[in-house]
């Protein structure tokens, strides 16, 4: 991989554990799906900024994505594949769980207001809900 376009394109394609469409891995490194194609087309360079988000959210070292050297893991694999990779995912999920329903944003943020007491009580109900599924 001589290029840091080139090894973006891995890391998305190869490097964590399932192939990441453009528009998906774009995503989790707050850029667009045409800014990342651009950084792997050669067309644009690779941000510090963009190296050191891939390099906390997916585990690759920056230096080695923007220079080619050190090691590529930043973290250990144990780390990189499954603690990082899958708390990302589960925030993801919830996520995308609130753009769906738009009404949620609002209920959330009402939850965090209420005093511990409510809050627990809503707990209650929720599970018992979710129980009687």
């Amino acid at each position: 991989m001589k290029s840091p376009g080139l090894r973006i394109k891995y890391i998305r394609t190869e490097g964590l554990g399932r192939k990441y469409n453009q528009d998906e891995f774009a995503s989790t490194i707050y850029l667009s799906q045409s800014q990342l194609s651009k950084i792997e087309n050669e067309e644009n360079d690779v941000t510090e900024q963009t190296a050191y988000i891939i390099q906390n959210v997916h585990g690759y070292n920056m230096n080695w994505i923007i220079n080619g050297k050190g090691p590529m893991n930043y973290f250990g694999e144990e780390k990189k594949e499954g603690k990082l990779n899958l708390r990302f995912e589960e925030i993801n999920h919830i996520y995308r769980n609130v753009l769906r329903y738009p009404k949620s944003k609002e209920t959330i943020e009402a939850y965090f207001k209420i005093k511990d007491i409510h809050r627990l009580a809503i707990d209650q109900i929720i599970l018992g809900l979710l129980s009687d599924n």
